[in-house]
């Protein structure tokens, strides 16, 4: 009964960049989760500060069963690629 969540974030250097890398992220993901009823994938959602750190951020959160989120984790971590970080339970959702 437990969900644990997990936050993908990816940072680039125009705000259009990073809206599209996420987007296209999550479309991806969506596509690849449609019938997996375990990971529930939020729409792209913007840092606050967006611009930091010299980049302009966004967000995924993932919603995962307790009990996989280890195995969803590394499953998402192959699937989105090298520019993405990833924060396993992350007291901040949308910040840093």
């Amino acid at each position: 009964p437990f969900n644990y969540l997990i936050r993908a974030f990816i940072g680039q250097k125009t705000p259009d960049l990073a809206r599209q890398m996420a987007e296209d992220a999550h479309r991806h993901l969506s596509i690849l989760t449609k019938s997996n009823p375990d990971i529930i994938i939020s729409d792209p959602l913007p840092f606050s500060p967006f611009y930091t750190n010299g980049a302009y951020w966004y967000a995924l959160i993932i919603k995962t069963k307790f009990n996989k989120y280890k195995h969803n984790t590394k499953w998402l971590a192959a699937n989105l690629g090298d520019d993405w970080k990833f924060d396993p339970n992350p007291a901040n959702l949308l910040s840093f």
